[in-house]
């Protein structure tokens, strides 16, 4: 092919500059030499064009209505099928995607036209694309109907042919190593091992010091050689170290006591040999990796860089050398079976039967979401995002998804086990958690959907390990995630998994680290919460990165939450907001002048706290009386403590007011009208829809957890037309400031549940008649 036809991500690759490897010395370095240009086709994902123009701020003016700035994001399927919404903001707003009084029909109109003017506006500009996997200087048109993309200033092509036929790519050919010649009929010799290949200090050195352009000879059928010799865990590793990748790859470095580093993810054991593993790949497609600084590598081609990533997958080992125990080994010759490439799951009458039923229990809302995470598989995306809100069925969802891919597709051949991430909950006795006890309970009821489940659990205080099993739900809790990841990162590659609560994967910490990277080496995934936000969305988009195919950050985050399986149900409830406001007292000031001077804000939080129990105490029981008296005979208030201790302290407060209060133990008990509960109980219990009013402070904490503990009574089974939600602060306080800021920081997570789609309480008439 002509050397100035097609184009790549960064522009035509043989201009791409050749910097000298870092790891190398300078006189080392030598330039391979071209042997010929080919002329490569590469596929894009459909969303390439939404997240490369990103959300298009408009503003709309309609007769009567005042300038509202909106945003518009195209369809990350079809492009023309954009959503339109207001700009996320400081300030909270009902709802950012429905504005306007819903039963005003003229204010329904007015939003209709914003919402039709934005498009337009937006379908008159001419919008930049932005793209480390296109051309440089793309532009992307509206034309007859239809999105179009301008390439190299050539005639606009519309964005579906573009997504069918791929675009073009000029690589330069260059020599083999010295080593690949040892490649025969596709495999290595069998005189020559992987072991002797990473031990090749000169294939190192070759590797380091070569500087190319483009791709070696027979580059595809060698990378796919070389994957086939490798074990498979280190394939993996090298696999999810590429994806989302774009301008440098990088293994993380241990901190200088040999923990995390400040990149803020997790070295594990054999990363020395991925990075070898990679050093290969690097001198085998030098277009698509550089050796920079160990142990980092420069990405000259992104589109280079896409296309050896899916040659590893595609040349992944299957030859098993997994080194689970006899434990994870199933009856029948299992094993023996998935070496063969046959479905374990389909062969298993077990398994299909649960299949077979499973769509039969699902309530309408549960159904769209499994079809749309179906229809996204036609896309091979390699995961998904679940947010479905409390209580509204995310784990029959979740199962019914996964019975369908292992026992209906060609997932089954090469999976064997689903892996369960959750929280463990509260602890009820000798291991006995409250939420490992639910989802045991759910995933074996046998009136509807049960599967074989075993919790996996560490070694820990003389307890032996349980391991793995194959064809059964493997209950994983996250606070042992970390002490068993030899066991998972071994196994990910042949299990599915499911990540429960992921919101608690968004701290820097090495339950994350461990998250992200094991999310990264399975073949799928559902990450799954009914709180997709926190406060910021730099870890939100690291997740959605990895249940997409184009690129991810938190410039155009909207664009890939736009495409989360993201479903509510309404559930015809009121929710009353309401903020008692407390005068502050004299204690409250000198509290706060000791506080200049330490600046001991737990302290002063306390003080304030104190100050304001009675109050709040009071408010809760006035509520938990009138619940009772006028509404729901065993009904109450649910009470919401800084801490344990703190609950302790409420109970007595509200018992010397005349109310009968206890805490969570004892929620079942009908004659309590008042259930204090700590606000990091927020999770796995059900029975708190007998009561009809939140009460709390304005305690630290994050938005999830406020969200999934006004989901404690705000649920399916929830008898009451409405419930009331109240904050009891004394103001003006420093207490006051921080739900102040609650609010700005909860609206950002209200954001991304408004793209959920509305069903109304009608579809659980099903569940009713069951």
């Amino acid at each position: 092919s002509e050397k100035d036809g097609g184009g790549s991500g960064g522009g035509d690759i043989s201009s791409a500059p050749a910097p000298t490897p870092a790891s190398a010395p300078a006189s080392a370095t030598h330039t391979l030499s071209v042997v010929e240009w080919v002329q490569l086709r590469y596929r894009l994902d459909a969303g390439c064009l939404a997240a490369g123009v990103g959300p298009v701020a408009v503003t709309v003016k309609v007769p009567k209505r005042r300038k509202r700035q909106l945003l518009c994001i195209l369809g990350t399927v079809r492009p023309e099928e954009e959503i339109v919404m207001q700009p996320p903001g400081r300030t909270a707003v009902p709802d950012l995607y429905a504005w306007g009084n819903a039963d005003d029909p003229d204010e329904v109109a007015a939003a209709d036209a914003e919402k039709e003017q934005a498009r337009e506006q937006t379908r008159a500009m001419v919008l930049p694309v932005s793209s480390p996997l296109m051309p440089p200087r793309c532009k992307a048109s509206f034309v007859d109907g239809e999105w179009h993309v301008v390439l190299h200033a050539k005639r606009p092509l519309p964005w579906s042919s573009v997504v069918r036929d791929g675009l073009p790519l000029n690589v330069a050919v260059h020599p083999k190593p010295a080593w690949a010649q040892r490649v025969v009929g596709g495999s290595l010799e069998a005189a020559f091992s992987w072991a002797d290949l990473v031990a090749d200090n000169a294939a190192m050195e070759d590797a380091l010091c070569a500087v190319g352009k483009g791709l070696v000879t027979d580059a595809e059928a060698l990378i796919k050689a070389l994957c086939r010799a490798v074990p498979r865990r280190i394939v993996f590793r090298a696999h999810s170290l590429l994806r989302q990748q774009h301008v440098t790859v990088a293994l993380p470095t241990p901190g200088l006591s040999g923990g995390m580093g400040s990149d803020q993810l997790q070295a594990y054991p054999g990363d020395w040999t991925v990075y070898r593993f990679l050093l290969l790949i690097s001198r085998l497609a030098p277009g698509a990796l550089r050796p920079a600084q160990v142990p980092r590598f420069q990405v000259p081609s992104a589109v280079l860089l896409t296309m050896v990533a899916s040659w590893l997958v595609a040349g992944q080992s299957h030859e098993g050398e997994e080194e689970e125990g006899e434990e994870s080994r199933v009856a029948s010759g299992a094993a023996a079976a998935s070496s063969q490439g046959d479905n374990l799951f389909s062969g298993s009458a077990e398994w299909v039967s649960a299949y077979k039923v499973a769509g039969t229990y699902l309530l309408q809302h549960q159904l769209d979401a499994l079809e749309r995470m179906q229809q996204r598989c036609k896309r091979r995306v390699p995961g998904h995002f679940l947010v479905m809100d409390t209580g509204l069925g995310k784990t029959a969802t979740a199962l019914s998804y996964f019975l369908w891919r292992l026992c209906a597709t060609s997932l089954g051949e090469t999976v064997r086990r689903i892996v369960w991430v959750t929280p463990a909950g509260g602890k009820t006795g000798v291991q006995r958690y409250t939420l490992i006890d639910s989802l045991l309970a759910e995933l074996r009821n046998p009136d509807k959907v049960a599967v074989p489940t075993h919790w996996a659990r560490p070694p820990k205080g003389g307890r032996k390990a349980t391991g793995l099993k194959d064809l059964a739900v493997n209950i994983v809790s996250q606070d042992d995630l970390r002490l068993m990841m030899d066991t998972l990162t071994t196994l990910a590659p042949t299990s599915v998994f499911v990540f429960d609560e992921v919101d608690q994967f968004y701290n820097a910490t090495k339950r994350t680290s461990s998250g992200l990277l094991l999310a990264s080496l399975c073949p799928e995934f559902i990450a799954q919460t009914a709180t997709p936000m926190t406060r910021v969305v730099d870890r939100l988009a690291t997740w959605l990165g990895l249940t997409e195919e184009y690129n991810v950050d938190k410039k155009n985050y909207l664009v890939a939450a736009s495409s989360m399986v993201s479903l509510r149900v309404s559930l015809g409830i009121e929710k009353v907001q309401r903020v008692v406001r407390v005068p502050v007292v004299d204690e409250a000031r000198s509290a706060f002048q000791r506080y200049l001077v330490d600046r001991n804000w737990r302290r002063l939080a306390m003080t304030v706290q104190e100050l304001t129990d009675g109050p709040m105490c009071d408010e809760a029981v006035a509520l938990a009386q009138q619940d009772r008296r006028d509404i729901y005979p065993s009904g109450g208030v649910l009470l919401v403590a800084d801490s344990k201790g703190h609950a302790e302290q409420l109970v007595a407060l509200c018992r010397q007011r005349g109310a009968k209060a206890a805490t969570a133990e004892d929620m079942d008990d009908p004659s309590v009208a008042v259930v204090v509960v700590s606000k990091d109980n927020s999770r796995g219990y059900n029975k708190a829809i007998r009561l009809g009013a939140l009460v709390r402070g304005a305690y630290a904490g994050n938005g999830a957890s406020r969200h999934q503990m006004d989901g404690r009574i705000c649920r399916l089974g929830q008898v009451r037309s409405k419930v009331e939600y109240v904050v009891v602060v004394m103001e003006p306080t420093l207490l006051s400031l921080l739900h102040e800021r609650h609010q700005r920081i909860d609206s950002v997570n209200i954001t991304l549940e408004q793209l959920a789609r509305e069903y109304d309480a009608m579809v659980f008439d099903k569940f009713k008649d069951q």
